[in-house]
């Protein structure tokens, strides 16, 4: 970043200064101040020029072709059954509902707590099935944060998982928007659910495990490819390229403090 960066202020700097040299003459010439003094001055003017430029325009950046902002959307992933209709009407003020699968998203508002008053949030709900992922993962450019929903009973289940938590950590709009990732283990009080340390040491192996086999390399992008994980080290999930957080839930009774504690981080601003 800070090389990008540096390299950025140097062609700026750069640029500047081809045309402030004989601005700076012109001026001199023609007011009758030193030259020195007048090449400060169209510094000073260049400068001003540029930050007004940049804060009438908050989409074009000094480094690449664009500041990568993070959306305004929550998206909810997971498998089916895992919960993700149930949290969508919970967090509505709907209260539970009779849930089916489905093979469209669903679409809710909530309104997220915040330090002032409450901020309404467009809530998206995807199908849980396997293909429809890349449908789900066209959001993403959207997407503020995502909420995972697990079925903390189904150890079958939580292979499929790690692999859609793989490619969301290769995804380039993940990446490039560090967009944070809230996994939810539902079910959480049920006599063989599987504890939240528990399944996120699963999920590290199984991306390890696809780490290693897969070369580690994110695909697909329109930059160079970057390494997930620490090289040399088994991947925690510390080392994915976003803020990744895993908390207990139970959805029919209503336990959603930790969803909603999360969310308001989120929407802070």
């Amino acid at each position: 970043f800070w090389l990008k960066f540096l390299d950025s202020m140097d062609h700026v700097a750069t640029a500047i200064e081809g045309v402030s040299r004989p601005a700076a003459l012109w001026l001199a010439e023609t007011s009758g101040v030193g030259v020195n003094a007048c090449h400060v001055l169209v510094w000073v003017f260049a400068l001003f020029v540029l930050f007004t430029l940049l804060q009438a325009f908050p989409g074009v950046g000094l480094i690449g072709s664009s500041v990568h902002r993070k959306g305004q959307q929550v998206l909810i992933l997971g498998q089916c059954g895992s919960g993700k209709t149930t949290l969508l009407h919970l967090l509505a003020g709907s209260g539970p509902v009779q849930t089916v699968s489905s093979l469209k998203p669903n679409l809710s508002t909530w309104n997220v707590p915040t330090a002032g008053s409450p901020k309404a949030v467009e809530a998206v709900d995807f199908p849980g099935h396997s293909r429809l992922r890349m449908l789900a993962h066209s959001r993403l450019a959207l997407a503020r944060c995502v909420v995972y929903m697990l079925d903390s009973q189904d150890r079958a289940g939580l292979k499929e998982a790690a692999e859609h938590m793989y490619e969301l950590f290769t995804h380039k709009d993940v990446v490039r928007r560090r967009i944070s990732i809230l996994i939810v283990c539902n079910k959480a009080d049920a006599p063989m659910a599987k504890a939240p340390r528990d399944v996120a040491a699963f999920l590290e192996r199984e991306i390890e495990r696809m780490r290693k086999s897969r070369g580690a390399v994110l695909a697909g992008q329109d930059e160079a490819a970057s390494y997930l994980g620490i090289e040399g080290q088994p991947f925690k999930l510390e080392h994915a390229p976003c803020s990744v957080t895993v908390v207990p839930a139970s959805l029919t009774n209503n336990q959603t403090g930790e969803i909603v504690k999360f969310l308001s981080s989120e929407f802070v601003s």
